[in-house]
């Protein structure tokens, strides 16, 4: 895995979990190697059990807090972590001699692994439901199939654990597809959606980003994407092609027919499974479901262990979650929802008793326009919002609702004492932001549990 590393100085950038399993694995490669690690987060800051291992070894050189890239330049390899933009200047300079290295537990992953063995899902939303979707199922047909990615563990954790059998279930960000050569032999593409931003640079380089899930792929291999999204494969592409769409004019692929999911190949159409009996709700998961078919049906899975995981399968965390009901108010955690397009899905899945809409985080620069039209034609009531897009929001939905009732908040213990006083009984209360997390939240799980605990906090006084 390591090999051709053994006489190269090789600096882990970045202490994340990929950047935490690199370590040990490297150490376990190379037990008296001096290996550097860099990060941003001073060395008090750090995940304690790391800090702990970090301490019984001598050979660690530190490169921790603001001036972490200051020495990249004394080494010969970088295995850089997937959330370190590559378009920093220090990493741009580092790269004009062709004799060092940038790469990731992805590159390496791929490197150390036949293509045919993996199965990589991405997309703006929904990679997570559709990448569990489909481990859980080929689980309960009896594969060895093993997650890895965002969702699962580290790629190089994942290939240390396999066997000859293993067929690996890669939820990749574009993080992780940035500048990826190779390509997974079934690649789905769910949608895309502008994201990431400030990392890319701009929306074309998110998608070229995205679009590397297949763009590596032959003949012999399986793009699998959203009937929406098909203007992004090139004509040049030799892959065979599998379409999912709600739409039943397709070809190959899933569609709904009459409240059924079809699978249809060569001609022959298969009903699957009724809608109204999967347990996930709204049409961006049926699509997320009609993916996961497609896979499943490609590698021959019976449908007997598909329909039972559709039927059982829990809305991850999160994810359009349903807390409870509490004080005559039902409440639902969407904290993922980090775009406008998620939040419309999820006020379209939920209907006309969403009456309190919490909004509003990181601020990228998204046009909330669209969002502003749906919820003028919904029967929100109530907007509470967080900065800093909050306020950006709140401009464009006024020019649409200039009487609906709206809040500046600065802690979720106050959206939430908000949404308790002016949400109506039997009514909900929805936390889809439209923005990410950063800056009072550390990430879109800190929000959700915060929203959870805060709710529960106030029914159990």
């Amino acid at each position: 895995m390591f090999q051709k590393f053994a006489n190269k100085k090789i600096l882990i950038l970045g202490l994340g979990i990929e950047g935490q399993n690199s370590y040990k694995l490297l150490r376990s490669f190379f037990p008296e190697k001096e290996i550097g690690i860099a990060d941003i987060t001073e060395l008090k800051n750090i995940n304690p059990q790391l800090k702990k291992d970090l301490a019984k070894d001598k050979k660690i050189i530190y490169h921790l807090g603001a001036k972490y890239l200051k020495n990249i330049n004394k080494y010969d390899v970088i295995i850089k972590s997937p959330g370190i933009p590559p378009s920093l200047s220090e990493l741009l300079r580092f790269k004009k001699n062709k004799n060092r290295i940038i790469t990731s537990q992805t590159k390496i992953f791929f490197d150390n692994i036949k293509k045919e063995k993996v199965i990589g899902v991405t997309g703006t939303k929904g990679k997570s439901t559709t990448t569990s979707l489909i481990y859980l199922t080929l689980k309960k047909a009896g594969q060895k199939a093993i997650l890895i990615g965002n969702i699962g563990i580290p790629p190089l954790q994942g290939l240390q654990k396999s066997t000859k059998n293993s067929i690996f279930v890669f939820e990749m960000s574009s993080y992780q597809l940035d500048t990826l050569k190779i390509s997974p032999h079934i690649s789905i593409l769910l949608n895309l959606y502008p994201e990431h931003l400030d990392y890319h640079g701009s929306l074309g380089n998110y998608a070229k980003a995205k679009k590397n899930v297949f763009g590596g792929q032959d003949n012999d291999d399986v793009l699998i994407i959203n009937n929406r999204f098909l203007d992004l494969v090139p004509k040049s592409l030799k892959s065979k092609i599998y379409v999912f769409g709600l739409e039943d004019n397709i070809r190959k692929g899933c569609f709904i027919r009459n409240g059924y999911i079809y699978f249809k190949n060569n001609k022959k159409e298969e009903k699957i499974i009724k809608t109204n009996i999967v347990s996930l709700i709204g049409t961006f998961n049926l699509q997320n479901i009609m993916a996961a078919i497609i896979v499943c049906k490609i590698l021959k899975v019976d449908n007997i262990h598909i329909r039972k995981i559709l039927k059982s399968f829990k809305s991850l965390p999160h994810r359009l979650q349903r807390i409870g009901t509490y004080k005559s108010i039902t409440f639902f955690d969407d904290s993922i929802s980090t775009i406008p397009q998620a939040t419309i899905a999820a006020i379209n899945t939920l209907g006309e008793d969403v009456e309190t809409l919490i909004l509003g985080g990181y601020d990228r620069g998204l046009d909330f326009t669209s969002l502003s039209e749906k919820i003028a034609r919904s029967k929100i009531k109530n907007i509470i919002l967080f900065p800093t897009s909050g306020k950006r929001i709140i401009k464009s939905v006024l020019k649409n609702s200039p009487s609906i009732k709206y809040f500046f908040v600065n802690s979720m213990e106050n959206a939430i004492d908000i949404a308790f006083k002016n949400t109506g009984k039997r009514k909900i209360c929805l936390l889809s932001p439209a923005s990410p997390s950063y800056g009072i939240f550390k990430n879109y799980k800190d929000r959700g549990n915060t929203f959870i605990k805060e709710i529960k906090e106030r029914t159990q006084k």
